[in-house]
């Protein structure tokens, strides 16, 4: 990082008397030049920092300090003393993240202090972000996380990794943060827990219709303090559509640009907002074909091997809040899954399907339901 070094002549640690200073509006650079040749303060300012920005005119008697603000003024810049000199630095992200938080709400928080700014980054994605990128479920959009290994519950999975990295539960899709396991992810529905599914600890969030979410919210840092052992990889919070009001269809189709896969996806939400409450609905139908080991060259050394399975799910959810007194809120949400899948492969050396081969058809349900009362003691 280059630096510029701003005057150099050393003053006493205890001179703070003003100057005269008659500045007009020119680079920031020249004008902390001229506050340091005049003060006799040194003033370090990294050059990537200040090239580029303009000082405002200064006109009038200021100590050193006073005379920096005044040019500092809308830049995004600070100064800090370090001895008797003074370093320009950009603003603090603490500062950034408290401006953040005043201007929304964050359901996830890393501290159990209210208004508290998150120890840990987190990752927003919202519904224009995850469309923008292309991802028309929230099993795409779990999958496409750099801090999410793709092992843990997921379809894809072969039958060939080990139990304890990965498996494929009847098409189900969750989030591993860290490759921890998806049971130390703890995965939340707008901050309610929701139950693991039948097998290996899991949240299916595909079980979830994308038209109905607002946001996905992961703090990728072990917050089992706050939450506890299911939380040791991170927490993640699916953040519904609170208050919309309309109808919107959605249907979408898609091809393998290699040929041998296919899908589509139907969708539908309204919701309407009363004065004291609202609610949405959301329905959503997908269905893909399967990915046969064949159909790519990385894997047809190990013909008749389904790579990804065939998937046919239908996902409905219903989420309400009605406000019962002035500081006392009712609020639900529901859920339901249906899915259909099937993993396959050969038991014979050649590959040959028609030889012999297992296939493992599977058909799961699941249901949930997560009400809250709400009291604002405020």
């Amino acid at each position: 990082m280059t630096a510029l070094i701003l005057g150099s002549t050393v003053a006493s640690a205890t001179e703070v008397e003003p100057h005269s200073y008659h500045l007009p509006s020119q680079p920031l650079a020249v004008s902390l030049r001229a506050v340091a040749i005049t003060s006799g303060r040194s003033i370090v300012a990294p050059a990537d920092l200040v090239n580029g920005k303009r000082a405002p005119s200064l006109d009038g008697d200021f100590t050193p300090e006073e005379a920096i603000a005044a040019l500092l003024v809308g830049s995004g810049l600070r100064q800090r003393a370090v001895g008797i000199g003074l370093i320009i630095e950009r603003e603090t992200a603490a500062q950034d993240v408290s401006a953040e938080a005043n201007g929304s709400d964050i359901v996830v928080t890393g501290s159990r202090i209210r208004g508290a700014p998150v120890a840990s980054p987190v990752i927003r994605l919202d519904q224009e972000a995850m469309r923008d990128a292309g991802q028309t479920s929230l099993a795409d959009v779990a999958r496409s996380i750099p801090q999410s290994f793709g092992g843990g519950q997921n379809p894809g999975v072969g039958a060939n990794v080990g139990s304890a990295n990965g498996i494929n539960v009847g098409g189900a899709a969750t989030i591993n943060l860290r490759g921890l396991g998806s049971d130390a992810t703890l995965t939340l529905l707008n901050g309610h827990r929701l139950a693991y599914n039948g097998s290996r600890q899991g949240i299916d969030v595909s079980a979830i219709p994308l038209g109905a979410v607002d946001r996905l919210e992961i703090v990728a840092d072990g917050a089992s303090a706050l939450y506890g052992s299911d939380a040791v990889a991170g927490v993640a919070n699916i953040i519904l559509r609170r208050d919309y009001d309309g109808v919107r269809v959605e249907a979408e189709g898609g091809l393998a640009t290699e040929g041998g896969y296919s899908r589509q996806r139907y969708g539908m939400t309204a919701g309407t907002r009363w004065r004291s409450g609202g609610i949405i609905a959301s329905y959503e139908f997908a269905r893909s074909t399967d990915l046969l080991s064949d159909e790519r060259s990385f894997a047809r050394t190990r013909p008749g091997v389904i790579i990804f399975p065939p998937l046919e799910r239908h996902a409905i959810v219903l989420s309400g809040h009605q406000a019962l007194t002035d500081t006392l809120t009712f609020e639900a949400d529901l859920l339901f899954n249906r899915r259909k899948t099937e993993i396959g492969f050969p038991d014979n050396p050649a590959g040959d399907l028609s030889v012999s081969h297992t296939e493992q058809p599977s058909t799961s349900r699941s249901f949930a339901v997560a009400p809250a009362l709400k009291l604002d003691l405020a």
